[in-house]
């Protein structure tokens, strides 16, 4: 289990702001403590509110994502904001669901990963 899985498994089971836990993906959506998560993963550059109503107009747009579990979407999504990465946006990373397993996947977009090759280049180093 990776520590976003961790994480997102550990705020799965936390209280939500209504007083309970979240049984459904949009129930994430008004959990404070996920979003606090949320804000700690992602760079200095991009705010949790923007990530959040992203990620709430995606799992609008799929009604697929709502079928997933809870931990599986918030692991995702929190993978993408580690990543510095908005779901559905340019072609970044999108968000998956996966039928058998009632579980997403954040897979990145291959215009992003030109972006981060381009960018973060290792120059070759001569001996």
């Amino acid at each position: 289990m990776t520590d976003s899985q961790a994480v997102a498994t550990r705020d799965a089971q936390a209280p939500a702001r209504n007083g309970g836990t979240p049984q459904s993906v949009l129930e994430v959506f008004s959990s404070e403590s996920f979003k606090r998560q949320v804000a700690a993963a992602l760079p200095a550059h991009s705010s949790a509110d923007s990530m959040m109503r992203i990620a709430l107009t995606e799992v609008r747009m799929n009604p697929d994502l709502q079928k997933c579990t809870v931990p599986s979407f918030m692991g995702a999504l929190l993978k993408a904001a580690q990543a510095g990465l908005r779901p559905g946006m340019f072609g970044e990373g999108f968000l998956i669901p996966l039928e058998a397993a009632r579980d997403q996947r954040l897979r990145v977009g291959v215009r992003i990963l030109h972006t981060f090759i381009t960018r973060h280049a290792i120059p070759f180093l001569t001996v």
